[in-house]
């Protein structure tokens, strides 16, 4: 049998997901103040059995959801657990304000073991910067002033930003605020991190509202629904954006997949998609391999990225 969501974790995202399967038992602890975890947000493993929780709907001033304080009262309560192979089932649902501690201490170390420490931020003030459009948003200078979730902030934080760069600086306003951005800055200033800190943001706060269901398609298949597809042009650079990706949304219940080409990892990228997807990131010949199979569908899109859009029209990828 499976559950209506069918795996797919939907409840405003304030749960992290247990860790690798064959660790320990999960604990719980409440989300303000209780001690750190070492769970990477890695819920699509093979043999991992995944906890839907009742959530509390947040809302931000954003543009789906334009409200200027935080709503502590409302519920959507939803519950399964998802195994490798496919089946869910009712489990229990605690409080909403409780986070679940992961398994694994050392996994910390690996997702934040390049951080940006080294990194003189001090370097980028003086990088001009040129800003096209009607009513553009007013650029942050610290991070706390684009009224991020806690949580991420606590991730921007571990991954070596003291402040933002000027790309950033300009970007992360402009898509809490909904807006359409093309961006082109230098390697290495921050790019990456500029979009997924106000996705992964938007994504958290708005709640289930925003996240088309999963749905059994015309092939028997459970297709999900991705809130947000980030195109890659090559291999290496989508498995760098996906690690970013699982940087900022560490500790939170948001759940990324990766796709790539290559025979040799097929079978377990299509095993980790059965765990449900928020963010995508792909190269479009994969990608659309995978959507001509079922897995996955594009109706759910809000948020699309095209990284090196200049270079996927170089290599032909067109529409």
């Amino acid at each position: 049998s499976s559950s209506p969501m069918g795996g797919q974790t939907v409840p405003n995202m304030h749960m992290p997901p247990p860790g690798m399967a064959g660790g320990p038992p999960m604990l719980m602890e409440h989300w303000n103040g209780g001690a750190p975890h070492g769970g990477m947000n890695h819920p699509q493993q093979n043999g991992y059995h995944h906890l839907q929780r009742n959530m509390q709907a947040y809302h931000h001033p954003y543009i789906a959801a334009p409200l200027m304080h935080h709503n502590h009262q409302q519920q959507q309560q939803y519950g399964c657990s998802f195994d490798h192979a496919g089946d869910a089932r009712v489990a229990a649902m605690p409080d909403y304000g409780q986070r679940m501690t992961g398994s694994n201490h050392l996994n910390w170390r690996m997702l934040f073991n390049q951080a940006n420490s080294g990194i003189n931020f001090d370097n980028y003030e003086n990088i001009p910067v040129e800003m096209s459009g009607e009513d553009t948003p007013t650029a942050i200078e610290r991070f706390t002033d684009a009224d991020l979730h806690t949580w991420i902030q606590e991730n921007i934080a571990r991954s070596g930003y003291t402040k933002p760069t000027p790309v950033q600086k300009n970007s992360i306003p402009t898509l809490l605020a909904g807006r359409d951005l093309m961006s082109c800055a230098q390697t290495g200033s921050g790019k990456t991190a500029a979009f997924l800190v106000p996705i992964i943001n938007n994504i958290l706060i708005q709640g289930p509202q925003g996240i088309m269901q999963p749905q059994t398609n015309a092939q028997g298949r459970r297709c999900f629904y991705p809130s947000a597809l980030v195109l890659s042009p090559t291999r290496e650079l989508a498995m760098q954006i996906h690690k970013e990706a699982d940087k900022f949304s560490y500790r939170t219940n948001i759940i990324t997949a990766i796709l790539y080409g290559g025979r040799e990892n097929y079978r377990d990228q299509i095993n980790r998609l059965r765990a449900g997807c928020h963010i995508l990131i792909a190269t479009p010949g994969r990608l659309i391999d995978i959507i001509e199979q079922g897995y996955i569908g594009l109706d759910g899109i809000r948020y699309l990225v095209l990284d090196e859009a200049d270079r996927m029209l170089d290599m032909g990828f067109e529409p």
